[in-house]
Formats: structure tokens, C-alpha cells, sequence
């Protein structure tokens, strides 16, 4: 993963280097349709895992409030992940399957290299003065 891409907690920053994986591995997959099933399942299972984990880390670390307002966003990408699934799985043709696939990996690294500059970067600076101020 880019270093551009870390923020500082190293939990967080494993995931985030792995959860661009699937991302790409999305984008390359071939138009065998298994191989396709199989990767959208891992984006959006390992997408949803993530998510779930960093909220709890969050609530561990005494960010509840910023948390409530970080979960919102992740709602809404939920949601958007799981209407692409549906049309990927609907889909007849497999090349329609094929382009949906790329769809939903480039959706994924888009908004999650913006969540994690924009939204992670803002916690982790929350934990880092909160860490300075207990080690005062």
C-alpha cells in the first residue's frame, strides 16, 4: 500500500493495505464467472469486515461520539455496495457481470482511499492528541 494511504494506527493500517487487495484483484479478474462470484463476494465481505472492526476500534478507544457520525458513512457505503452486488448478480450476460465487477472495484477504491485521507486521517489525529495528553 502507498505510504500516502497511512495514518498512523497500525491496526488500521494493516487493513486498509489489505483491503485494496480484493480491489484490485477485482479489476483483473478474468470473465470466468466463478472467479467473478468469488471476487465480488470477497470485496464486499471484506469491505463490510473492515468496517464493522474499525467501528468497534473506535468505540474501544473512546471515539464513540466520532464515531456515530464516521458508522453514518459507512451506511451509506454499505448500501451502495450491496444495490451494485444486486445488479451484478442480476445480471444475465456475463460480460455485463464482467463490467459491474469493475464498476464495484472502482466504486470501493475511490471511496475508500477518500474515507481513509479524509475520514480515518481525522480519528487518527483524535487518538494521537488523545494518546499525547494521557502520556502528559
Amino acid at each position: 500500500m502507498d505510504s500516502k494511504y497511512l495514518i498512523g494506527v497500525p491496526e488500521m493500517d494493516e487493513q486498509h493495505a489489505t483491503i485494496l487487495k480484493p480491489v484490485d484483484r477485482a479489476k483483473r479478474v478474468s470473465g470466468d464467472e466463478f472467479e467473478m462470484n468469488a471476487v465480488v463476494m470477497d470485496l464486499v465481505s471484506y469491505a463490510h469486515s473492515h468496517l464493522d472492526q474499525e467501528e468497534d476500534f473506535l468505540k474501544e478507544n473512546g471515539l464513540v461520539d466520532f464515531e456515530k457520525e464516521h458508522s453514518k458513512k459507512h451506511v451509506l457505503f454499505r448500501a451502495k455496495a450491496m444495490e451494485i452486488y444486486d445488479q451484478f448478480r442480476d445480471a444475465a450476460d456475463i460480460d455485463i457481470k464482467k463490467k459491474i465487477l469493475y464498476d464495484i472495484a472502482l466504486f470501493c477504491e475511490h471511496w475508500l482511499i477518500d474515507h481513509i485521507n479524509v475520514e480515518d486521517r481525522a480519528y487518527a489525529v483524535l487518538l494521537h492528541k488523545k494518546a499525547k495528553i494521557n502520556r502528559q
